[in-house]
């Protein structure tokens, strides 16, 4: 029998910032609603579960977030914390 991993082929979407949860780390940074993530550090992370995948390893570190707004590229720096 053939086990298969669930979400074997799923769609992927870029990351815009849209709502933040209270206390947010990347509001306070300066991260606005519709900006794009695109990066952490030096990675490019495209899509949603890219960025997510990456931040995971940077707890209670400052990352640079590269974002995409009115269509240009900006670099903050972020305090990520423990649940980040």
């Amino acid at each position: 029998m053939i086990k298969q991993k669930a979400n074997f082929i799923a769609p992927r979407f870029p990351y815009f910032a849209n709502a933040f949860v209270k206390e947010s780390v990347g509001k306070k940074a300066g991260i606005i609603k519709g900006d794009q993530l695109v990066g952490v550090n030096d990675i490019s992370t495209l899509y949603f579960d890219d960025f997510f995948k990456e931040i995971k390893k940077h707890k209670n570190e400052t990352v640079t977030i590269k974002l995409i707004r009115d269509g240009k590229t900006l670099s903050l720096p972020v305090k990520l914390g423990e649940e980040s």
